[in-house]
């Protein structure tokens, strides 16, 4: 799938592992971080944080855009009870996997 995510397809399930998850969850407390440091700053300091913060949050947003398709697959799967969660979404060496059980065709 790309840079963002691993994708697995077996006979019987799909393995999807998010390796990217914890930059996503980093960017988005060290956005509101800088945020908190801009308002609380002055002068070249805080325009520091700004520029800072802003470039974090179009980093999220490029995060969000480019899973939006895996999201809602594991959303779906998740609806109809098929999907199982291991990892951590904070940790590098531990990546959030998502297991989603196929449905068999020939019942």
């Amino acid at each position: 799938m790309g840079f963002f995510c691993d994708r697995e397809e077996t006979e019987k399930e799909i393995i999807i592992t998010h390796k990217t998850c914890a930059w996503y969850y980093m960017s988005l407390w060290g956005s509101v971080l800088c945020l908190w440091g801009w308002y609380f700053s002055e002068g070249r300091l805080g325009n520091l944080f700004m520029k800072l913060a802003a470039v974090l949050i179009i980093l999220m947003v490029f995060f969000a855009i480019s899973n939006w398709k895996v999201t809602s697959e594991i959303r779906k799967a998740s609806k109809k009870g098929r999907a199982t969660v291991s990892g951590s979404r904070y940790s590098l060496s531990n990546p959030r996997k998502y297991i989603i059980t196929k449905i068999d065709e020939e019942k």
